[in-house]
């Protein structure tokens, strides 16, 4: 008797269920203060801290989106995978240390702190409307695998998914959060290395055990079929790898890594080994996605657009066996929760730190906070905020990674510059960061939540991310220095201060110069 996939899924779900509430119940003995509930006291370490972090970095993207929107767009989507873990490095060797030095708990305290509580008010406008754009990716992967599994309707699927995973957090805290995470990261390696060998072997692949070996193999095939054709033009690709350079290193979930680790240096180790978890499951994923289209093309199977999303399952349904392909569904899901957890944290955070705190003192004037009120209102903040994005995803879009490419570039126009200026540039100032941050919102204009306004043959960031840097450049040199510039050397971690060090005009004048470049590049034949 064949046991169905659904069923499969359903017992992995229980299962790993009471692992994961059990992680949140310890985590909720071990949060005794608010920095224990927020940043897990900042004790993780490196290794525990690097796949924690694959798993909120990577999202419902890695297993359904991407599949997804390489079957519809074909390999030159495909290849521009590798900026997003490029990005990562990047945030290692520029950001993310010095970020940890700061002690601040999220990237809005950060900003504060550096350019005043003006601009950190309108970054987390910022924020919060990429974790909209983002959150709607991720809560209608959890509502496909719930309906996937129990066989549903996809809104009810979403507000089950939503409501359980929003308790997760509340329940844990950060540390119920990081440890869930990490059990969730040992459970979508070993998913998707074993169904990407499975689905090559299955399609006759010799060297399946092999991703790297495996789709290129299949390639003379795929280049016969036109998979490799380019189907938008280079500065289409141009703007996406842009998008996957710049988003992720300065996202919530980055800064939050950051903020949980226990130094500078355990930062360093955490994002090491973020790079190398992200390689191997981008090899799999990679060849997982090859191989998935090599199939579909092959059969002749049509996969509409709004089936594109499910076109993972229905490959691993047809060519693997059935505990593989629950297991699929389950990391799918898995993969999912772990961003909705980190984001959510990440909101109730600065509702509290941001919206709650001063909202009291403002009413009572001095009064302070304990930590138990404070731990109340942040379990608060996350309730409502895990409800308020279930509720609002129940409309979602046809293919789950596109909100997600949207708040990446949102994030890359608007917070990439003014993070990176933050340590490397003390001539910055407020002014030229609040002006390049109204600049590099534009490009919501572009985008298809406004229609768009503004039609583009390419990602807007190609327009924006330039005219942001240009506009930041020219007014910060306008404007008088602040005096949180002398802020720089102690997160660069000086014990003196010298007012030469960071202050100099090669950074500035070279990146006006390229971005003077880019948008010539980009607005040319338009």
């Amino acid at each position: 008797m064949e046991i169905s996939i659904g069923l499969i899924a359903g017992l992995y779900f229980v299962i790993f269920g009471i692992i994961f509430t059990v992680a949140s119940y310890l985590g909720m003995r071990r949060s005794k203060v608010f920095d224990e509930y927020s940043v897990a006291g900042r004790t993780i370490g490196g290794f525990v801290n690097g796949l924690a972090g694959m798993e909120s970095y990577l999202s419902a993207f890695l297993f359904m989106g991407m599949t997804a929107i390489v079957v519809s767009m074909g390999f030159p989507y495909m290849g521009t995978l590798i900026p997003f873990a490029l990005s990562i490095a990047i945030f290692m060797a520029l950001i993310g240390p010095y970020a940890r030095n700061t002690g601040a708990r999220t990237l809005i305290e950060l900003i504060e702190a550096r350019y005043g509580r003006a601009v950190a008010y309108l970054v987390l406008a910022i924020n919060l409307l990429f974790v909209a754009m983002f959150m709607i990716g991720q809560m209608k992967a959890v509502g496909i695998c719930v309906e996937y599994i129990f066989g549903i309707p996809l809104s009810l699927a979403i507000i089950i998914g939503g409501l359980i995973v929003t308790a997760w957090c509340v329940i844990g805290g950060m540390y119920g959060i990081t440890w869930s995470q990490f059990i969730q990261g040992l459970v979508v390696l070993s998913a998707i290395s074993i169904t990407a060998a499975s689905v090559l072997r299955a399609i006759g692949v010799a060297n399946w055990f092999n991703p790297y070996l495996g789709y290129g193999e299949l390639s003379p095939i795929m280049e016969s079929i036109g998979f490799f054709e380019l189907k938008a033009s280079p500065k289409w690709y141009l703007s996406l790898v842009i998008v996957g350079l710049g988003g992720a290193a300065a996202s919530p979930q980055m800064f939050i890594i950051s903020a949980r680790a226990k130094n500078a240096s355990s930062v360093r180790w955490a994002l090491s080994w973020m790079v190398f978890f992200i390689g191997l499951v981008y090899a799999c994923a990679m060849a997982l996605a090859f191989a998935a289209t090599y199939w579909i093309k092959t059969t002749g199977i049509v996969i509409k657009p709004e089936q594109a999303d499910y076109a993972l399952f229905m490959v691993c349904d047809a060519l693997t066996h059935p505990l593989i392909a629950a297991y699929v569904v389950y990391s799918s899901f898995v993969e999912a929760i772990s961003t909705i957890t980190t984001l959510i944290i990440f909101c109730g955070t600065v509702g509290v730190t941001h919206v709650y705190i001063p909202l009291k003192k403002l009413v009572k004037k001095s009064v302070e906070t304990s930590d138990r009120e404070r731990k109340i209102a942040l379990a608060i903040a996350m309730t409502i905020t895990g409800i308020a994005f279930t509720f609002i995803t129940l409309s979602p879009p046809t293919l789950l990674a596109i909100p997600i490419l949207w708040g990446w570039e949102l994030l890359t126009c608007t917070l990439l510059i003014p993070c990176f200026f933050a340590f490397w540039w003390k001539r910055v100032t407020r002014w030229g960061v609040l002006a390049s941050i109204l600049t590099g919102a534009m490009v919501i204009l572009t985008q298809g939540w406004t229609g768009p306004l503004i039609k583009l043959p390419f990602y807007g960031c190609l327009v924006f991310l330039p005219l942001a840097t240009l506009v930041n450049v020219i007014v910060s040199y306008l404007t008088p220095p602040d005096s949180a510039r002398t802020l720089v050397d102690r997160w660069h971690g000086f014990t003196d201060y010298s007012e030469k060090r960071y202050s100099g005009n090669l950074l500035p004048v070279s990146l006006g110069i390229l971005s003077i470049l880019m948008l010539i590049f980009a607005l040319i034949g338009l």
